[in-house]
């Protein structure tokens, strides 16, 4: 069972559920054949956006399904890019806030 929690963007409320291993493979290319194919088709990358979206949103509330014609409907491109960020680092597959800035050295003088 994927877990859920609920996240606000711009005053909008969302339940999202943390992606299933299943939905993982789905999303995400095993083999480097497989990534670098991918890397040429950004349209390809585009659609697993949607996808991934449409799995979270769909497993946390079954009773109220996404697709893509309703993510397109009801979403701006600010809320599309932080629900996908959010469901990343939900499931584990993004950097948590922070990681990877450079962190502040004092000087000493």
């Amino acid at each position: 069972m994927a877990r859920t929690k609920e996240v606000e963007i711009y005053g909008q409320k969302f339940v999202i559920a943390s992606l299933t291993l299943d939905q993982v493979e789905q999303l995400f290319p095993a083999t480097k054949e497989e990534q670098d194919k991918l890397k040429e088709n950004p349209l390809g990358q585009a659609e697993r956006v949607y996808q991934c979206i449409s799995f979270s949103l769909s497993t946390a509330r079954p009773d109220d399904p996404w697709d893509k014609a309703r993510i397109k409907r009801e979403l701006d491109m600010v809320t599309f890019g932080e629900l996908h960020l959010a469901i990343l680092r939900l499931s584990g597959l993004a950097p948590e806030e922070g990681a990877g800035e450079p962190r502040a050295t004092p000087s000493i003088h």
